[in-house]
């Protein structure tokens, strides 16, 4: 799914970049933890290490391509498989709560996706044009990695994170031009910079590429299968069709 809209080159410096950060991240909250509690934290004791956040982060940009689809419904909401990395996060925990896994898993996991979201949603290269970054369509909102029921106050949690990003100037905002206000100027070689509007048309186009992807190798699949046929019942078939003259003839 990733490999057909990714370079090997873009996966590979989005996995080992999500690792190495979040491995560098949790460093430092395993160290102000131990200066609050004087090194008396159980998790000090743990071992770090393993695929962890390369797993969790890859999630994020599955959740960016699969459509809004229901999985299952719950008592609280619908499951949609949108909300995989959500559920990558839920079920690290009710492994911990089990014995499965270590309690420093779920600083690995969240922190991760944390970050792939972020890289994703405001600093990826865009591969069709280079003056524009990250994925700022509807669909990739930070509330939407969770389930509808928490939605609204994770609106306010994505707000007040993309403002902490601008003003330690991490993330320079979109300018809007208002195309209507232009009055009489020429519009030669401008295209509207609305944020939403053009990550909605760009999404669009990325899935359409995608399908047409997908329909050429089964069209190519389908082809070879023809190709690679039995040789013995297209002899017979050929044999059926020709005719043998006799001396009666």
């Amino acid at each position: 799914m990733i490999e057909g809209t990714w370079k090997k080159k873009e996966i590979i410096k989005f996995g080992l970049g999500i690792h190495l950060l979040t491995t560098i991240l949790i460093g430092i909250v395993i160290y102000i933890i131990y200066r609050v509690t004087n090194g008396n934290a159980q998790i000090l004791e743990e071992i770090i290490n393993g695929l962890v956040p390369i797993s969790a982060a890859f999630f994020v940009p599955i959740k960016q391509f699969l459509p809004d689809i229901a999985i299952f419904t719950t008592p609280f909401g619908r499951i949609k498989n949108t909300h995989l990395p959500f559920s990558c996060i839920f079920f690290t925990i009710i492994f911990y709560l089990i014995g499965l896994v270590r309690f420093v898993c779920i600083f690995q996991t969240t922190i991760a996706i944390q970050l792939a979201w972020t890289y994703l949603r405001f600093y990826q290269e865009n591969p069709n044009d280079k003056t524009t970054f990250g994925d700022l369509s509807d669909h990739f909102a930070w509330h939407t990695l969770f389930p509808r029921i928490f939605h609204k106050p994770l609106i306010q949690v994505g707000v007040i994170f993309y403002n902490l990003l601008t003003k330690l100037n991490l993330y320079k905002p979109v300018v809007l031009v208002d195309v209507n206000a232009m009055g009489n100027v020429p519009l030669t070689g401008i295209v509207s910079t609305d944020p939403a509007e053009y990550q909605r048309s760009r999404d669009a186009e990325r899935r359409r590429q995608k399908a047409l992807s997908d329909l050429k190798a089964r069209l190519a699949k389908n082809k070879s299968e023809k190709i690679t046929g039995n040789p013995a019942q297209e002899n017979k078939e050929v044999l059926e069709s020709v005719k043998i003259p006799t001396s009666n003839e």
